[in-house]
């Protein structure tokens, strides 16, 4: 309790580790001889038959509370020492429940340690009361202390961005998943076996991956990579010369597969589906996809 002071069993207020608490009933003593602490203060407790009872108390909230710890002992040479109970409240001192057994065995003339875990997770509060015993008789308390455990959500995943392969047989897609809550740092783990949080030069298939935050939670998330059916191209009409020397042929081109609209490439310099007008001869054409995919001249 060191560079704290209140010297009054008034009601009133101090800092201690960061945190505000009320004093009611209750001073910092650093009496020789009297007060018993580590150090050269603790906190001094009394016990009332009417009135106001002796209490420390958070007044304000900390998120998560694992464990808490302090030394008790009898003040000075009381011949009774109070009973003390230790509570804790979730919802800003509305209502409290009790946390270990009551302290009934304060007689002692040296400092003991009292804990006690908690695990309390989300906002709370603390409180040590007085609550029987010889009316003013005391009882010393230091080296208070609570561990504060910032408790989070378990960690979620989701998939934020997906590139898919525009050409079948292509091995260009991507994906990234992003983790929120939990606690940081995270670990990835790929159906693949990568392990980062983006993967890429990925072939069409189904990709899963497991999030691991710092505390052991995990998250899973999974995406398809897709590609378009194979680009294929036949000769589905063909009309030949019916003359020697003429120029009556035609041929047509169909496509199935890849992306829409399509582009045409014949060895004669058409670029349409259909060539028509053409003489004796061997005639091949090369498609492209809105893509860019391409598929050579059919067989």
């Amino acid at each position: 309790m060191e560079g704290v002071s209140k010297t009054s069993y008034t009601s009133g207020t101090v800092t201690h580790n960061g945190v505000s608490w009320t004093l009611q009933q209750a001073l910092i003593g650093d009496s020789p001889g009297f007060d018993r602490y580590n150090g050269t203060k603790a906190w001094r407790i009394r016990y009332r038959t009417s009135g106001n009872q002796g209490e420390i108390s958070m007044n304000q909230d900390v998120t998560g509370i694992d464990s808490i710890t302090f030394l008790y002992a009898q003040f000075g040479s009381d011949p009774t020492t109070p009973v003390l109970r230790v509570e804790y409240s979730t919802n800003s001192g509305s209502t409290w429940t009790q946390a270990g057994s009551d302290i009934t065995t304060l007689g002692v003339t040296t400092l003991t340690r009292w804990s006690h875990y908690l695990n309390v997770s989300g906002s709370v509060r603390i409180r040590i009361r007085a609550i029987s015993g010889g009316n003013g008789r005391r009882a010393n308390i230091d080296d208070l202390a609570f561990k504060v455990t910032v408790v989070s959500s378990p960690v979620t995943s989701s998939i934020t961005s997906q590139i898919n392969n525009v050409c079948n047989g292509d091995a260009l897609g991507s994906l990234t998943v992003t983790a929120t809550d939990g606690t940081t740092p995270y670990t990835y783990n790929w159906s693949n076996t990568a392990t980062t949080a983006t993967i890429s030069t990925l072939g069409a298939g189904t990709y899963t991956v497991t999030v691991t935050d710092a505390g052991g939670t995990t998250a899973t998330s999974s995406a398809t990579i897709t590609e378009p059916t194979a680009l294929n191209t036949t000769i589905s009409s063909q009309t030949n010369v019916a003359c020697f020397g003429e120029s009556t042929g035609s041929l047509t081109a169909s496509v199935t597969g890849g992306t829409s609209p399509y582009t045409y490439n014949w060895n004669s310099g058409e670029t349409s589906a259909t060539i028509t007008g053409k003489a004796a001869g061997t005639y091949t054409v090369s498609v492209l996809d809105s893509n860019g995919c391409g598929e050579g001249p059919p067989p």
